[in-house]
């Protein structure tokens, strides 16, 4: 434990200097639509909101790296989504009964067209001042070293727990038309729990792979819940046209199998968060 305390500043300095070098070299790819280099941009983001909320204390007033960070996590996210819907799509397109060119064509299209429309946006951001600021803000916290910690970075990482488990409670009461918000809560949190703990470092690794578990089972509920929101648009659309929409019922049923295996998996990932033995180093 005192080993967390005496290196946790260091740590964390470490980890925010890290993904902030992660963030400027991906830039140039993800402007150019490389989408590896966006989902690891977006994943850099993430990781570094996370560093420099559990170490507010001990960098001149994050506030605003944060939410220049949350603007562009968000923008990036516009090209990713439809990137993995895409995917997901073309792979069961190719097991569908039958062959429904018309049902390919629009949800292919529909999704490049959201892709491409995300892209000019990120474009404009990753190329822009504002962006610029960002990078050397980033820069300028980890130039130099940050003071003691003395527990304060341990004590807001423990507390990303506490709200996960809040997250998992309210999970269980949800009824069934909210289930998927609440799920994806959860997702969410486990995330920030997961970052959080990176953060910390060793002591906390068997909890960062616990949360990355229920992050990795909820996101491919949370996937499943987003295409075959994409599924019902497009096939009002293929109605209202007239065409016949049959591919479309099958991607839906298709979607909401993967949606309950992905459930299935967060329940036995649940399971091994809730569990008190990993968590030792918050005490």
């Amino acid at each position: 434990m005192s080993s967390a305390r005496d290196d946790a500043a260091d740590s964390a300095r470490r980890y925010v200097a890290a993904q902030a070098a992660q963030l400027r070299a991906l830039s140039p790819r993800a402007a150019a639509g490389d989408d590896d280099a966006v989902h690891d941009a977006r994943t850099a983001t993430r990781r570094l909101r996370a560093g420099l909320d559990v170490s507010r204390s001990l960098v001149d007033d994050p506030a605003p790296l944060m939410d220049a960070l949350r603007d562009l996590g968000r923008t990036l996210g516009a090209v990713r989504d439809p990137a993995v819907q895409l995917a997901w799509l073309r792979t069961a397109l190719a097991d569908a009964p039958g062959d429904d060119p018309p049902a390919r064509a629009r949800l292919v299209e529909d999704r490049l067209g959201a892709r491409r429309t995300g892209l000019v946006a990120l474009r404009r951001q990753l190329r822009s001042a504002v962006h610029a600021r960002l990078l050397a803000g980033l820069e300028a916290i980890v130039d130099h070293p940050w003071p003691p910690d003395e527990g304060r970075i341990l004590h807001r990482a423990g507390h990303q727990w506490h709200r996960l488990e809040r997250a998992l409670a309210a999970a269980d009461e949800a009824g069934p038309e909210d289930r998927d918000a609440a799920l994806h809560a959860v997702r969410r949190q486990a995330r920030r729990t997961r970052y959080a703990a990176e953060v910390v470092g060793a002591d906390a690794a068997r909890g960062a792979a616990l949360a990355s578990r229920l992050q990795d089972a909820l996101g491919a509920q949370h996937d499943a819940v987003l295409v075959r929101a994409v599924l019902r648009d497009v096939a009002a659309q293929a109605g209202a046209a007239g065409e016949v929409t049959a591919t479309y019922d099958w991607l839906v049923d298709l979607a909401d199998s993967s949606a309950r295996r992905g459930e299935r998996a967060a329940e036995r990932a649940t399971r091994a968060v809730r569990a008190a033995g990993h968590r030792w180093w918050r005490s």
